[in-house]
C-alpha cells in the first residue's frame, strides 16, 4: 500500500471570504454584550441588522 503524497494548496482551496458589499471584504468586530443582549441581537436579524444600525448611525464629529 502507497501512501499519496501531499502535493500542497490548489487555488481556490480554503474558506471564501465573507463580502458585505460585492468587492468589499467583511471585517470582525469583537464586542461585549450581556445575554440578553445577544439573544436580542439574534431575534432581530443578527450581524446584518447589527450593521444597518450602525450605517444608519449619525457621525459625530468628535
Amino acid at each position: 500500500m502507497t501512501t499519496k503524497q501531499r502535493t500542497g494548496n490548489a487555488p481556490g482551496q480554503g474558506r471564501q471570504p465573507t463580502l458585505v458589499k460585492p468587492g468589499e471584504r467583511a471585517m470582525v468586530l469583537h464586542a461585549r454584550v450581556s445575554p440578553a443582549q445577544l439573544e436580542k441581537v439574534g431575534r432581530n436579524g443578527g450581524a446584518q441588522w447589527v450593521r444597518s444600525l450602525i450605517d444608519a448611525a449619525p457621525e459625530t464629529g468628535n
